[in-house]
């Protein structure tokens, strides 16, 4: 897939889930990963709408996943963070 086609589905997804459509992001999101596995941002966005859907478990993954392709991004560092505390996971 073209970096054109994986920018448009990015678009896609962002503005799915700027309309809270949680299962449509998911879906499109998902498919920016299998088109650009290396894509940090995308497993981030992932692990926000698990936050909003309540699933932290699978949040802390997604972050964690996010971070193994660019360790130093402190917005997810401070979301991993996050969510640790309140899993109560010090």
């Amino acid at each position: 897939m073209n970096q054109h086609r994986i920018a448009k589905l990015w678009e896609r997804a962002t503005a799915a889930e700027q309309r809270e459509n949680w299962s449509e992001a998911k879906r499109l999101y998902r498919k920016v990963v299998v088109a650009a596995p290396t894509h940090a941002a995308t497993f981030q966005r992932l692990g926000l709408i698990a936050l909003r859907e309540g699933r932290p478990e699978s949040a802390v993954d997604d972050f964690r996943h996010s971070l193994s392709i660019e360790p130093a991004d402190p917005v997810c560092l401070n979301n991993l963070g996050n969510v640790l505390r309140e899993l109560r996971r010090y």
